[in-house]
């Protein structure tokens, strides 16, 4: 079974104010799971970043798998994505299935 994970990072900014550091979320979601992002009244989802890919081993990885691609992401093109689907928007699910990102290292666990 593959693993596939994204890693988002978000911000529910306000309107009129500045964005402090510390309110940068992580988000990260593995192959056939759902994420769901959510702000607080008031407030909406803005995508700081977004990837589809691996970098690490032993996110995602529940077979312990150590023949595995971990330098493979689409960081520009699942930030565009994510952020088409979820920018502006106070709660937003992602589904993460391989059909909706794009392609990218073959037979290489991933994940959002």
């Amino acid at each position: 079974m593959k693993t596939i994970l994204i890693i988002l990072l978000v911000i529910c900014p306000v309107l009129g104010q500045s964005i402090p550091d510390s309110a940068v979320q992580t988000v990260i979601g593995c192959e056939n799971t759902t994420i769901s992002l959510s702000c607080p009244v008031a407030s909406y989802v803005s995508i700081v970043r977004a990837n589809y890919g691996r970098f690490a081993m032993a996110v995602c990885n529940h077979h312990v798998d150590l023949d595995i691609q971990t330098d493979c992401g689409t960081e520009e093109v699942t930030t565009a994505l994510i952020g088409k689907m979820c920018d502006k928007l106070s709660f937003c699910n992602v589904q993460i299935i391989s059909s909706v990102f794009p392609p990218v290292c073959p037979d290489t666990p991933k994940y959002l």
